[in-house]
């Protein structure tokens, strides 16, 4: 009799739980199909606008004079050098299915990296969930991971910090990298808790390759990879190498193919051109500088730019002491938190190890900063201030309903101020305004704001930003180019003549400068020396349509219409509106009697 009463209290007991655990079941089902539709709406909200901004900076060489992406074939996979899809593939076929799909109109690019971008939020909620449920997590955040995970993933697909590798068109090579990062961690994360993982190992693999073909950086998701599998789910460095050999023998297998493929030298490597020496010491201590200003721009995004041209070179240790004593400690921390095997250095070792190709001693002087470089350390940011912030309402004992109304009100301000930025990139005048009014010592946004002036009719504001963009930075090669355009286009042939020359002498592989020095010299007659620089224009930039309507123009001068005419074909298969090459070839053709 005393046992059938255990045995009932026993059944009731578990009854109970079943009682309790269904609702907190059926609250975490809702909410796991509330969050994707949450995170799509939220995502297309905050860029409902960022669909008809103008090709900017980088567009121009990887999309508007990229002659690769003008046709769906092998052309594709070879990308043109010197610009943003050199050695990445991938991109350039996002960029010819985009020109396949409606030529050079905006619209389609814009969208296309919205969707990537979203897709993004989606992986990242899958990984931060698994990863909260996972067996060393789950008695901690089980029950709540879901929700964690929807707020992380909505802050952080909200966020203006990220709008550059959005609004910026060819900047999806962050965004494709940025995908194929995580999709690399979540096959690997899938793979660790699967009975059979080679099937994910492969998935891992695929997606890591995958983002080698979009950006180099994405080598460092190996290693991120290995500390996850380290602190998440093996009991030791050895063990996890051991259980998941094949996995990582797989990525340096893959980078390996990729070194073997495009070359030894890695894409930061080339980096540089055009631009004074910084020497390794002295870039990473400026970067301290510059990781403090992504760390507040994270935590109050009000001083978002597009360019950073300009920005101090740091001298001295003095000169940014408090910069690197906060960088100091943040890495001390990560380091021992590491030796410690704590699972709170992740976010430290994610941050830092995603940053390291482009911010700690490798320079790349003619870009020390850029937001685009936060759009993963992002991630690790908002998780982290996610969970401090959950921990320490849980500490307060405050209601349950207190989270969610914080959220949603740092939502919805986030999405303002991206909404806004948005309209920085709405026109190529509101952006280069925005640019110089945020950093007036901004040679290079001086510079682009001068052409844009020049290109419509405001030849002395022009004047005024392209000497200004001289001023500060001697030994920009695009600089003095631009400020040769106006000079030329102001009759003041020799000045003109000089400054393309500087241009060159800084920059030897100037396709621009070359072409517009062969006009200047076509125009004085000297047509041998003209012809000559524009087929330097050509060789380093087959894409120029202008330089192959300048080239036809003078061969045809030359009595050599047939190579005139294959130029001009040229220049329309590059630029089809281009209405005076039009011009020029039907009449050419006619004296050709062709």
């Amino acid at each position: 009799m005393a046992e059938a009463r255990r045995v009932s209290r026993q059944v009731r007991r578990a009854q109970a739980r079943r009682d309790q655990a269904a609702p907190r079941a059926r609250t975490a089902l809702r909410i796991d199909l509330f969050a994707v539709p949450l995170l799509l709406i939220a995502g297309f909200v905050a860029y409902h606008n960022a669909l008809n901004g103008p090709f900017v900076l980088d567009d121009f060489s990887a999309i508007q004079n990229n002659e690769t992406i003008r046709t769906l074939s092998a052309r594709v996979f070879s990308p043109p050098a010197r610009a943003a899809v050199t050695r990445r593939p991938l991109v350039n076929l996002s960029l010819a299915l985009n020109y396949a799909f409606d030529g050079l109109n905006v619209t389609s690019y814009h969208v296309f990296n919205v969707v990537t971008h979203l897709l993004v939020a989606l992986v990242l909620f899958g990984i931060i969930r698994r990863t909260l449920r996972s067996p060393v997590l789950r008695s901690r955040y089980g029950d709540r991971a879901t929700g964690l995970a929807t707020a992380t993933a909505l802050l952080w697909v909200v966020h203006p910090l990220a709008s550059e590798s959005v609004d910026y068109t060819i900047q999806r090579t962050e965004l494709l990298m940025g995908l194929f990062f995580l999709v690399t961690l979540y096959g690997a994360l899938r793979s660790f808790q699967s009975p059979k993982p080679r099937l994910w190992y492969a998935a891992s693999l695929c997606a890591f390759a995958l983002g080698l073909a979009s950006k180099e950086v994405i080598v460092v998701a190996a290693p991120i990879v290995f500390l996850f599998d380290w602190l998440f789910d093996s009991p030791s460095l050895r063990a996890a190498a051991k259980r998941h050999f094949l996995l990582y023998a797989g990525y340096v297998g893959v980078v390996i193919l990729y070194l073997l493929v495009v070359g030894t030298r890695l894409r930061w490597v080339l980096e540089g051109r055009g631009s004074r020496a910084i020497t390794p010491p002295h870039y990473a201590l400026t970067e301290t500088g510059i990781i403090v200003h992504y760390l507040r721009l994270a935590l109050w995004p009000d001083a978002l730019a597009a360019d950073y041209a300009g920005w101090p070179v740091a001298n001295s240790v003095a000169s940014v002491l408090p910069s690197l004593l906060v960088i100091g400690a943040l890495l001390a921390l990560t380091v021992w938190g590491l030796a410690h095997r704590s699972k709170v250095a992740f976010f430290g070792a994610w941050f830092f190890a995603i940053l390291a190709p482009t911010s700690s001693f490798k320079p790349l002087p003619h870009e020390v900063a850029a937001e685009r470089r936060m759009y993963l350390p992002l991630m690790a940011v908002v998780l982290l201030l996610i969970l401090g912030g959950e921990a320490l309402l849980r500490w307060i004992g405050a209601p349950r309903g207190v989270g969610l109304a914080v959220t949603a009100v740092l939502a919805i301000a986030l999405t303002l101020v991206t909404i806004r930025r948005n309209d920085d990139y709405r026109t190529t005048f509101s952006f280069w305004s925005d640019a110089v009014a945020k950093r007036p010592t901004n040679p290079r946004a001086r510079m682009w704001l001068g052409n844009y002036l020049y290109e419509n009719g405001r030849t002395s504001e022009a004047l005024e930003h392209l000497k200004e963009a001289v001023r500060l930075q001697p030994e920009n090669s695009d600089a003095q180019y631009s400020l040769g355009v106006v000079l030329a286009r102001q009759g003041k042939v020799d000045e003109a003549i000089q400054r393309y020359r500087e241009a060159l002498r800084i920059d030897p592989e100037n396709a621009s400068a070359h072409n517009n020095l062969g006009i200047v010299l076509a125009g004085r007659g000297e047509l041998d020396e003209a012809i000559r620089q524009y087929r330097e224009a050509l060789r380093i930039l087959p894409g120029h349509a202008n330089a192959h309507y300048n080239l036809a123009l003078v061969l045809a001068q030359r009595g050599q219409v047939a190579e005139a005419i294959e130029h001009l074909e040229a220049a329309l298969r590059l630029k089809p509106d281009f209405a005076e090459a039009r011009s020029a070839l039907d009449a050419y053709r006619k004296l050709a009697g062709t």
